[in-house]
């Protein structure tokens, strides 16, 4: 720089300087401005530029200035100390950082003075200030740092030293949160939803725990200094919050590490130590409001969680098992226990249920250390509900809420909820309103475990077992979570032992609200092998007199014989199983472990109850010194023991006071045992013992039903889970008083609390039943039973015999015989007999419903043309009947004519298995001498009951009927003298007996009736003699005249002029009496338009007058009807006369040869039904039999009117039999006989027999063993059958399948043969009738699951291995495959409705036949194809027809039509009418295009179509295609002649025209 220049710079920034001084910042600021202009490359211009403008107020000119001057020299320090005051007058503390840095980097100039050590002490505190408000907390540390180490001269002040170590923290936790941060975000973006906040949290806990050696060195300084960096006068440098946190930090890292770290044990040890070294600085430093005591106790219960402390033993005077303990022994336990009781009880702050808020971690201390004091649910003292383990698990104040509050924020807190708040209140809460503002330490999850598990334990011991449930459901889930976020290396789970409890906790509590499934799965994850509670907790979940229940307590009492819980729990099941002196013994030895000097006052209300109970049951019943025992007193008795359970307030007091007052009445003390009482029922108005006791006496004694009913009602109030005593005694007392809608509502609230009372849902059914809503009172019964067969699920395994006898007569009154049966035979359930069996009288209403239902049963059957079975079960009906007349006080009047009834009964048919015999002769005699025995013992019965009752004419009457049926099965026996007299006695007796009535009730018409239809004594047949003509017509017509409506004696009286038209009487008579006849039947089928005899006589007077049709018509009515055989015989006779093939007639023919087995008509009957189907070998046996009757029977004084009548008969039979001849000789092969081949084959069954039992074949065409000749027969042709296949002139499907429909017919039930038939007979007929051969043998084969059941049964009940039934069922499948195949090849093709039903029917078949048997290939195959089939035709597929389908007609080409017509259909079953529309004008469109190219015939499906649309429009509703339908559907009715449809189609089409019309 010039001379010049430098001279005008200095004169500037003199005047600039002079101007400063006067205070003159303008002329100082244009001096300096002046200096720049001449040399702008001047240091010191720029430098006092810079001073001046910052004197005048501009600091960021100044700065600018300053910025300029330490460009053109940064080594001289005058513009770095304005900088740095520039800086830091703008807030830039980047700017000033650098300035620092600058002014430090120079070296000391004492001289100048211009660098001394106070000003680099200054800067260096300047320096950590800017680095700090910079966030470059690296460089903050290292300034603090640089102040603590200071070497120079100057010594730090006191309070500069503690702002440097709060710096020095608080960068350093400022830097460790950043760090933490960046972890929590990484996790977070790794983690699924759902699952991001957790993982978040878990990341940053393992980063507090993670080892940080600045941070703790620097932490751990600030706490030896003993600086409070709340009280540190740090500026603008940090947050309150930053400084509250740092005084506490230290130990949230600590409990970080116990919590998160990889040994969390030793860490917990650690934290303690650290609390016990915090507590011990802050000890006297008057921690203010206490924020470091509070974190203090946060840590500890950390601790304590993460050690498992303070959780007492799991059951008293058991030593746990390593699986379920720690590894510490008792002493280092109780030592830690106590350094965290020290801790949480810190004198610094006031106790945690006192003050106005309580937050989390004085709520959970509380809860935890009062359990400590009074112990927790393992110990023997405190059981549930009692008043010790209430006061144990209460807490006071606010501290109770506040629990409860903290169970909710540590919910949201795991679930991601902002739980930061530490501080938790409820409105309800009275201290939230005087809560401060003061901060407050939040808890971490293992404390919060651990809060959980106190308050499961504490809500246990106060008897809350759904509020325990919840609280041990979170508690496990903050387990999880813990752990979750736990060092992963660690070897073992944290918190084993808190994790258990809580799972016994919450298991205990799941018994408690009666959910015993998911209790008993609990209990089992829990080895209840290992545990006594968990053991006695599995018992728990079972019925008292359940094995399961037994067997766990006694596995406890085994695994701790030093427990007193354990042992008790075994006495109380001893007690139950009626075992007292094991029971007493156990508990006596539970007694001597709680209190070794025997003082019953120092037990457990529950265990001194049930040793109170034990020695009354065991010593205070029964025996010459019962009085002696129960009047004992002092140490040892039942008395001291009942007295101590009955001081302590809790759930057994009520039980202790009812069991006192039992030991006073024992006494004779009646003054105390019913103050006893009504102190029991004073606690607890539901007490069974007092209760029952107490409405007893005054339903018995006093009478009062009034008080006694108020006591029911009180109990059920309080209780009604326990009340089920109290329910069935309300509903008793209501039943007495006729209020049945009070008693089912006393029942129904018993039973929403209790649902297993046997007893509450019989006493509900008989309510319904009393009110008559059957249906409901049969849903109650069957619950009643139900749960009284179900003692596992809580029934009381009782035989509910009432519920089930009610329950089969509500069954039968609605019709339900099979099922009613099915009520009465179980309410007989374990009955043994009459030997060693309970007395019958106590069975009787079930005895009598059974013989009821029987009765009804075998009147049905043979009506129903079943006389072996109507036989079977009328026999079975007097059976159950007799036993119920049996006892003093059974009902004998009752059971005597049920009994007589079913006898009565059973004469009346003609069992066709009372005799084995091949002879028709034999075979009726062995059932008439059935029928006579029956007749003669229901006399006898009704004898009996007229002896009973000797005024009813009733009785009189019935016993006339039996005389009268006794007269006929006497008369069907073989002609002697004696059996004549025989009979004409019994009609000699029914007749005076019925005399006898009629003077008792001469207004009665059904006596009038019966002897009005008495038989001729001279015969013992029919009522034909003319000699009682008067007679019989004045009886039937006094009948008539009493009671016009009366249909059996118009019809007797119809018939018994029909009967004089034909016998003896002039021509002119005959119109006469006919036309009288005509007007009583009319009159009886007016009366009765069920009456079979009506139908019968009206057909007879129809063929009198020779009019087929209508006799025809009128035997078919009769037929359908109970008939007795005569309408039966009458439609097979004229079926056969019109050459009809009418399958019913044939059956008519079956049923009354088996009703009337001495009929020869009857005989004559069947084979000419069986020789119209053309059954020759049948016809040829009924003929034969025939005329083996009319040989025996015939001639005058027989079943016939005359001997013309036999010789017309035998006759017809002859005839009969030798066309029967001739077919069978014309249909036998040459190759043999078929007479002798059948009888070889019958002598080749007899070698085989056991092979054919074996085989799953059934032998007799019934279960009881008769009919064996049917079924020889029936293996010989099918034996027979085979043969034809297989001869070497190749095979005679004809005769074959011939052969085996004969074997069909004899043995019904064999499916082995029935499959035989089905795959012969498509083989078997010529093409023109292949169709219909084809439908018949897809008919062979009895439905699959009837087969099946019935081929089961019977290898079942032969005794068959599991090979044999397998084969049997086999031969099921068998069967069922061949007649499938025969049904796939006869089902009409296409997409017709027909053919999807029959498809569909089909594979139904097939599938019951796949699960009869799985491994047949046959089945599996013809199903795949019915399958495909189906499939095919319901979607319309066009596809080429599948192997072996037919159809009724050549295939045409309108089928895909029919398949868009398929579809049509559907879519208008759906709703969908556009859709249908469109299908049907298609389809339409599609049949005419089709008619056009087949030269212009119209299609049948073209008029389907069109039917179709009109349909479809119709439906529509609207007016123009309402229109379009009617055109539609008027082309259609057109004649075929003129484009219509004709047939179906058309009358279809014209109801849908009248219709819409």
């Amino acid at each position: 720089m010039a001379t010049s220049t430098h001279k005008a710079v200095r004169t500037h920034l003199l005047a600039a300087k002079t101007a400063l001084a006067s205070g003159d910042h303008a002329a100082a600021t244009a001096a300096t401005a002046a200096a720049i202009d001449v040399d702008a490359d001047s240091y010191d211009a720029w430098t006092f530029d810079g001073k001046a403008r910052f004197a005048a107020g501009d600091a960021s000119a100044a700065l600018a200035s300053y910025r300029a001057a330490t460009a053109l020299d940064a080594s001289h320090p005058a513009a770095w100390r304005g900088t740095l005051e520039a800086a830091g007058a703008l807030g830039d503390a980047v700017l000033e950082l650098e300035a620092c840095a600058a002014l430090l980097a120079m070296p000391p100039d004492d001289k100048k003075g211009a660098i001394t050590d106070e000003r680099r002490l200054e800067w260096t505190l300047r320096r950590a200030r800017a680095a700090t408000r910079a966030r470059r907390h690296a460089d903050a540390i290292d300034a603090w740092n640089e102040l603590l180490c200071w070497p120079g001269e100057t010594r730090l002040t006191e309070e500069l030293g503690r702002l440097a170590l709060v710096g020095r923290a608080a960068c350093a936790a400022r830097l460790d949160a950043a760090a933490r941060a960046a972890a929590g975000d990484a996790a977070e973006r790794a983690a699924a939803p759902g699952t991001r906040h957790r993982a978040r949290t878990t990341a940053e806990g393992r980063h507090d725990a993670a080892c940080n050696d600045a941070l703790d060195a620097s932490l751990e300084d600030l706490s030896d200094a003993r600086v409070d960096a709340r009280d540190v006068d740090a500026g603008d440098l940090f947050t309150a919050s930053e400084l509250d946190a740092l005084t506490t930090a230290a130990l949230t890292r600590a409990a970080a590490r116990a919590t998160h770290g990889p040994t969390p044990a030793d860490a917990a040890i650690e934290l303690l130590g650290e609390c016990e070294r915090v507590l011990a600085r802050r000890r006297g430093d008057g921690d203010g409001d206490g924020a470091v005591a509070r974190a203090v106790r946060a840590a500890a219960l950390e601790a304590a969680a993460a050690l498992d402390l303070g959780l007492g033993p799991e059951e008293a005077g058991w030593t746990e098992s390593p699986s379920v303990s720690t590894t510490r022994d008792a002493a280092s336990e109780d030592a830690l226990v106590s350094r965290v009781r020290a801790l949480v009880q810190s004198p610094s702050t006031p106790p945690p249920d006192e003050g106005a808020g309580v937050d989390v971690v004085d709520a959970v201390a509380a809860a935890w250390t009062r359990l400590c004091d009074h112990g927790r649910t393992g110990d023997v003292m405190n059981v549930p509900g009692s008043e010790r383990a209430t006061t144990a698990g209460t807490l006071a104040g606010a501290a109770a809420a506040a629990l409860e509050d903290a169970l909710v924020a540590a919910e949201a807190e795991i679930d991601g909820a902002d739980a930061a708040a530490t501080t938790i209140t409820t409105a309800s809460s009275d201290a939230a309103a005087a809560a401060t503002d003061a901060p407050r330490v939040a808890l971490g999850r293992a404390a919060l475990a651990l809060g959980f598990g106190a308050a499961a334990e504490a809500s246990a011991m106060r008897g809350d077992a759904l509020a325990s449930l919840d609280a041990a459901k979170r508690g496990l889930r903050a387990i999880r979570a813990v752990r979750a976020s736990g060092d992963p290396s660690t070897p073992s789970p944290r918190m084993p032992r808190l994790e258990r409890r809580l799972k016994l906790v919450a298991a205990e509590a799941l018994a408690r609200v009666t959910r015993f499934d998911e209790a008993r799965a609990a209990f089992a994850a829990l080895d209840p092998t290992k545990s006594p509670r968990a053991s006695r907790g599995l018992a728990s979940t079972f019925a008292k007199d359940d094995d399961e229940a037994f067997i766990a307590v006694q596995n406890a009492a085994a695994i701790a014989p030093e427990a007193p819980r354990a042992l008790a729990s075994f006495a109380a099941a001893l007690v139950h199983r009626g075992d007292v002196a094991s029971a007493a013994e156990h508990l006596e030895r539970a007694c001597l472990l709680v209190a070794p000097d025997g003082n019953e006052r120092a037990l457990p209300p529950d265990i001194a109850c049930a040793l109170g109970i034990a020695r009354w049951r065991g010593r205070g019943r029964g025996g010459g010194d019962a009085a002696a025992a129960a009047a004992a007193r002092g140490r040892g008795s039942a008395h001291a023991a009942l007295l101590a359970a009955a001081a302590a307030t809790g759930a057994t007091q009520a039980t202790a006071f009812a069991h006192l007052s039992l030991v006073y009445d024992a006494c004779d003390d009646a003054v105390r045992a019913e103050k006893c009482r009504a102190k029991a029922l004073s606690i607890d108005a539901s007490e069974p013992t007092a209760g029952a006791i107490a409405v007893d006496a005054l339903l018995v004694g006093a009478g009062d039903a009034k008080r006694a009913r108020r006591m029911c009602e009180d109990a059920m109030k309080s209780a009604p889970g326990k009340s089920a005593w109290a329910a069935v005694r309300l509903a008793s007392i209501a039943h007495a008083e006729g209020d049945h809608e009070a008693a089912v509502r006393a029942l129904q609230a018993t039973l929403r609390a209790s649902p297993r009372a046997s007893r509450a849902w019989e006493c509900l059914g008989a309510s319904y039943d009393a009110l008559g809503r059957h249906s409901a009172a049969l849903k109650a019964y069957a619950r009643a039973i139900e749960t009284a067969a179900d003692p596992a699920n809580g029934g009381d395994g009782g035989e509910q015999t009432y519920a089930a006898v009610r329950s089969g007569a509500l069954l039968q009154q609605m019709g339900r015989a099979r099922d009613a049966r099915e009520m009465y035979a179980s309410a007989l359930y374990g009955e043994e007999g009459p030997e060693g069996g309970p007395d019958a009288t106590a069975y009787a209403p079930a005895l009598l419903g059974l013989a009821e239902c029987l009765s009804l049963e075998a009147s049905a059957a043979a009506g129903g043309g079943a006389p072996g079975r109507a036989a079977d079960a009328a026999r079975a009906a007097a059976a159950h009947a007799s036993r119920a007349a049996v006892g003093a006080g059974a009902p004998k009047r009752t059971a005597l004519k049920l009994a007589a009834d079913a006898k009565l009964t059973e004469s009346r048919v003609r069992d066709p298995f009372a005799s084995a015999s091949t002879s028709a002769r034999e075979r009726g005699e062995a059932a008439a001498i059935s029928a006579a025995t029956a007749a003669a013992e229901a006399r006898r019965l009704y004898a009996r009951c007229a002896h009973l009752s000797p005024c009813d004419a009733s009785a009189r009457a019935d016993v006339a009927a039996a005389c009268a049926s006794e007269s006929c099965a006497i008369a069907e026996r073989e002609r002697t003298e004696s059996s004549t007299a025989e009979a004409i006695a019994a009609v000699a007796a029914a007749e005076r007996t019925l005399r006898a009535a009629l003077r008792l009730d001469p207004c009665d018409p059904r006596i009038w009736t019966a002897l009005g239809t008495l038989p001729s004594p001279s015969s013992g047949g029919a009522p034909r003699a003319p000699e009682y003509f008067a007679m019989r017509e004045t009886a039937l017509s006094r009948a008539v005249t009493l009671d016009p409506r009366h249909a059996p004696a118009w019809s007797a009286l119809g018939r018994l002029y029909l009967d004089a038209s034909r016998v003896g009487v002039e021509a002119a008579d005959v119109a006469f009496f006919q036309s009288r006849a005509a007007k009583a039947l009319d009159a009886a089928r007016a009366s009765d338009p069920d009456s079979a005899s009506a139908w019968v006589g009206t057909a007879l007077l129809r063929a009198a007058t020779i009019d087929d049709a209508e006799c025809a018509g009128a035997f078919r009515i009769a037929s359908d009807l109970p008939n007795g055989g005569e309408g039966d015989v009458g439609r097979a006779l004229t079926g056969a006369a019109n050459g009809a093939r009418d399958g019913g007639a044939y059956a008519s023919a079956r049923r009354a040869r088996e009703a009337r087995p001495v009929d020869a008509v009857a005989a004559v009957a069947l084979g000419v039904a069986s020789e119209v189907r053309g059954l020759a070998r049948e016809a040829t046996r009924a003929f034969e039999d025939a005329i083996e009757l009319c040989d025996e029977r015939g001639g005058g004084g027989g079943d016939f009117e005359s001997e013309r009548e036999c010789e017309i008969v035998r006759a017809a039979a002859a005839d009969g039999l030798a066309r029967c001849a001739a077919r069978l000789v014309g249909a036998t092969p040459t190759d043999g006989d078929a007479d002798a081949d059948a009888s070889a084959a019958i002598a080749a069954i007899a070698r085989v027999a056991e092979a054919f039992a074996a085989s799953g074949r059934p032998s007799v065409r019934r279960a009881a063993g008769c009919g064996a000749s049917a079924a020889e027969a029936a293996a010989a042709f099918s034996i027979r059958a085979e043969a034809l296949l297989s001869t070497p002139s190749g095979p005679d499907a004809v005769a074959a399948s011939r052969a085996l429909a004969r074997a069909v017919h004899l043995a019904p039930d064999d499916v082995v043969v029935r499959g035989s038939l089905s795959r012969v007979l498509p083989a078997s007929s010529s093409p023109e009738n292949a169709w219909t051969t084809v439908r018949a043998a897809a008919r062979c084969a009895p439905p699959t699951r009837a087969k099946a059941a019935s081929a089961a049964a019977r290898a079942k009940s032969r005794g068959c291995d599991p090979s044999s039934r397998a084969r049997a069922l086999r031969d099921v499948a068998d069967a069922a495959a061949a007649s499938a195949a025969a049904a796939l090849a006869s089902a009409p093709g296409g997409a017709h409705a027909e053919s999807i039903a029959e498809v569909t029917a089909i594979a139904r078949a097939l599938s019951r036949a796949a699960h009869v048997a799985p491994d047949a290939a046959s089945v599996r195959a013809l199903l795949a194809l019915a399958s495909e089939r189906r499939r095919a035709t319901s979607l319309g597929s066009d596809a080429s027809p599948l192997p072996g389908a037919t159809d009724r007609e050549p295939p045409r080409d309108s089928d895909p039509i029919a398949i868009v017509l398929a579809a049509a259909a559907g879519a208008a079953s759906r709703g969908e009418m556009d859709a249908a529309e469109r299908l049907c004008r298609f389809a339409s469109r599609s049949a005419a295009e089709a008619g056009t190219r087949a030269g212009g015939a119209t299609p049948r499906a073209a008029s389907a179509a069109r039917l179709l649309l009109g349909a479809v429009l119709r439906a529509r509703g609207d007016a123009k295609a309402a229109k379009e339908s009617g055109k539609i559907l008027a082309r259609v009715c057109r004649p075929p002649a003129l484009g219509g449809a004709g047939g179906s189609v058309a009358r279809a089409a014209a109801a849908l025209r009248g219709d819409g019309e």
